[in-house]
């Protein structure tokens, strides 16, 4: 099922779910996984902007308190071409709501991951035992335990982003629906 028979079956967020949710992240990450498990081709350029703002960083924080920053570069990014948009994606929704901190600390991880994955691509018997290997690895348990530290940081710095602009977040009708228009009565003439 794809995003459009997903809004014509089932309610949006709208803006009275965001306002009187306690954490409006945590509301909007819902809404996205909800969305996710029940289309297997979620296609969020049809989403209202917020939720493409929020989508990569749902990725980075769903991943990183499931495996930290090894799991999420080892999953996004692709080591044959060096691509990484969806670390490029988390890094910059995050610098445009404002969590400054945790761009950079996606930065670090990802000069962490990309060092380890040179050696790798160099000498595949170069392995995560490997001086260099043990200095990317603790590199990132470093930066694990300061996002798992300053994560509510983090969340209490989206949900002012959110709340700010809820426009961005929020559907009061399904999409695809067009507005309902007036129809003109003869009594209006």
């Amino acid at each position: 099922m794809g995003i459009r028979e997903i809004a014509m079956t089932r309610k949006l967020i709208s803006r009275k779910d965001i306002e009187k949710s306690k954490c409006p992240f945590d509301t909007v990450y819902e809404f996205i996984c909800d969305l996710v498990a029940e289309s297997n081709n979620v296609e969020f350029k049809k989403l209202p902007f917020g939720f493409t703002l929020v989508y990569p960083i749902i990725e980075l924080d769903s991943e990183i308190l499931n495996g930290g920053f090894w799991q999420y570069m080892s999953n996004n990014t692709n080591d044959n071409t060096g691509e990484i948009k969806a670390v490029d994606a988390a890094s910059s929704s995050l610098k445009t709501m404002g969590a400054y901190n945790h761009a950079t600390l996606v930065g670090k991880s990802y000069e962490c991951w990309s060092h380890f994955a040179d050696l790798l691509a160099r000498d595949m018997s170069a392995t995560v035992q490997s001086k260099e290997g043990t200095a990317a690895v603790k590199c990132l348990k470093r930066l694990d335990k300061i996002y798992y530290c300053t994560r509510d940081e983090m969340v209490d710095t989206i949900n002012k982003y959110i709340m700010s602009h809820l426009d961005d977040f929020t559907y009061e009708r399904p999409l695809g629906m067009p507005k309902r228009s007036r129809r003109r009565s003869d009594d209006d003439h």
